[in-house]
Formats: structure tokens, sequence, C-alpha cells
């Protein structure tokens, strides 16, 4: 309790409370007026200043001014949309054409790329059998041609050695053949001596 209260108190004792009362009553009621009469300066100022900026006078083209922010508003929303749309779709054949590129770069790459039992220095299965395939028939092939030589030069050696058989042969008739000339001719003298 303040030094006020307390004279307040002190005063309602010795009687005088209603003057106390009467000049609290006054000193609200004075309160409430200039509170009123700020609000209504405030009122006044505002007024004012609407007026000098014109707002006053705007006051019925104010619907028309509504609709026109409306149709930006509008028009802004909608070039908005179109031009996602176009975003969307530049976006989207950019996407296809770089999962078309990765796709033939994936496929460029396990086309070249070797297997595993060639990295590590191995041919596949089906490469050795091929090429143990390759080798049997070279080696056919190879036997094949040396069992021709062979043959070749056996049959070359047997006309070498008919021709030196046949050689002997004539030689010999022609020895033989001589020798029986001979033989004749001396069975022939001595019988023609004889006779004489």
């Amino acid at each position: 309790m303040d030094e006020r209260d307390r004279e307040d108190n002190r005063l309602r004792e010795w009687g005088f409370g209603s003057f106390g009362d009467a000049d609290v009553s006054d000193e609200h009621e004075r309160e409430e007026q200039l509170a009123a009469e700020t609000a209504r300066q405030q009122a006044a100022q505002a007024m004012q200043g609407a007026m000098t900026r014109g707002e006053g006078v705007t006051t019925t083209a104010r619907p028309a001014a509504k609709r026109a922010t409306r149709a930006k508003t509008a028009t802004r929303r909608t070039t908005g949309r179109k031009k996602s749309t176009a975003k969307r779709r530049t976006t989207r054949a950019k996407s296809t054409a770089k999962r078309r590129t990765t796709r033939a770069k994936s496929t460029a790459k396990r086309a070249g790329r070797k297997s595993a039992a060639r990295r590590a220095g191995r041919t596949s299965a089906a490469r050795r059998r091929t090429t143990r395939a390759k080798s049997t028939a070279k080696r056919r092939t190879t036997a094949k041609r040396r069992t021709t030589r062979a043959k070749s030069t056996a049959k070359r050696r047997s006309t070498a050695k008919r021709r030196t058989t046949r050689a002997k042969s004539t030689a010999k008739r022609r020895t033989t053949r001589a020798k029986s000339s001979a033989k004749r001719r001396t069975t022939r003298a001595k019988s023609t001596a004889k006779r004489k």
C-alpha cells in the first residue's frame, strides 16, 4: 500500500472520504475524455492521409482493381504452369537421351569386355575345345600328308627298282643271247669242219 492509499484511508476515517472519491471519479473521466480525443485525432489524421494519397477517391474503382489483380494472378499462374510443363518435358527428354547413351555405352563395354577366364590368362572351355579340334584336324592332315609322301617315295623306289631289275634282265638276256649265238657259231663251225 502506497502513500496515497494511506492518505485516502485517513481522510475516510476523518469523514472526508467523499472528496477523495470525487477526485478519483473526475480523474477517470478526464482520462477517458483524453483517450477519446486522442482516438478522434488519430482517425482524422488517417482520413486526411488517405485522401492525400487518393484512396478515398478510388473506393469505387476497388472492385475493378481487384479483378485486374485476380486476372494478373491467373495469368501468372498459367504462365508458371506452362513453364513448368515445358521444363518437365525438356528434363524428361534429357533423361531419356541420357539413359539411351548410358545403355549404348554399357552394351559396347559388355561387347568389348574380356571374360573372367581370359582376364585371368585362361581361355574359355569353348575356345579350348575349338583349339583342340583344330589341332586334331591339323595332326590328321599332317599324318595324311606323311602317308601320301611315304607312298609316293615307296612308289618311286619301286619304279627305280623295277627299272634296275629290267635293266638287269635286259643285260642278262643280251649276254645269254650273245652266248647262244657264239655257241651256235662254234657248233656250226665244228659241224662244217667235221663234214669236210
